[in-house]
């Protein structure tokens, strides 16, 4: 009696832990499974971060120059900050030439003071900045530019220049102002002939109402208009302030509309080519 006894409570036993390995694992198994699906993880903030700004570059592939340089200048509303430099497809030094060689390219058609050669580089320092414009509606589109200021080793001149990463020129200007045989408008004139058909009109309007890169001011004491234009790019019709008006404000949108400007003052000089606004 007490050996069957014995063997009952063996095999009880031994049905126990089986059943326990059947059951167990699929108990555990459940309870893990209704935690990872009850649970919503929080991503860190740089994986937002990464994600929306490749949305963003991705998205901004598809705008032309024109239309980075209206989100640039404020004309298509934007927001702009400062960014880290690895943000942009051009590394600094990259930037820096490219700067360099619209400088004297200017220079060689007697549009800045100062002949600023690549070479120019071995002669000074240089701060850059990148910067990013983000449109202000759906913070989808952006253009990102790079702020570049040299100073020559003998602190005799000093040249700033905003420049995008395809290479535009947007604005430049320096504490000098000597040296200007030619005039901007006469220059994008035989630019834009050689690559698509335009319009030029003199710009006979105020200082005042020229509009300004942003972080950018007037140059120097007592600044003047040296030459401005209006520069409309697609038209050859173009004969007047009123007809830039009238086709800009019928949104005539096959055009791409500019004001371009040379401004002097007391030891200084800015050039500048931004979208036109009424």
């Amino acid at each position: 009696m007490q050996k069957n006894k014995k063997t009952y409570f063996y095999i009880t036993l031994t049905l126990m832990f089986a059943l326990a390995g059947i059951l167990v694992p699929g108990i555990i198994l459940t309870r893990k499974n209704n935690a990872i699906v009850n649970h919503a993880a929080t991503l860190s903030k740089n994986y937002y971060s990464g994600t929306t700004s490749t949305i963003s570059r991705n998205a901004s592939a598809q705008l032309s120059t024109y239309q980075k340089m209206e989100l640039i200048s404020g004309a298509w509303e934007s927001n702009t900050l400062t960014v880290e430099p690895e943000e942009s497809t051009l590394t600094e030094y990259e930037a820096v030439n490219l700067a360099l060689e619209s400088l004297y390219e200017l220079y060689q058609h007697g549009n800045y003071p100062s002949e600023l050669s690549p070479s120019f580089k071995n002669w000074c320092t240089w701060t850059a900045t990148l910067y990013k414009a983000t449109d202000s509606s759906f913070h989808t589109y952006c253009a990102y530019y790079w702020k570049l200021v040299f100073d020559k080793y003998d602190a005799s001149e000093t040249h700033t220049a905003f420049i995008m990463e395809d290479g535009t020129l947007l604005c430049a200007y320096t504490n000098l102002n000597h040296n200007l045989p030619g005039t901007i408008s006469h220059y994008m004139k035989n630019e834009s002939s050689q690559k698509s058909r335009c319009s030029i009109i003199k710009y006979d309007g105020a200082l005042s109402k020229l509009p300004l890169y942003p972080d950018v001011e007037l140059p120097g004491e007592r600044p003047y208009i040296r030459d401005a234009s209006i520069m409309v790019v697609g038209s050859t019709n173009l004969r007047s302030l009123n007809d830039v008006k009238e086709a800009y404000e019928n949104l005539d949108n096959q055009y791409e509309y500019y004001y371009i400007y040379q401004i002097l003052a007391d030891e200084a000089y800015m050039y500048s080519i931004i979208p036109y606004q009424p």
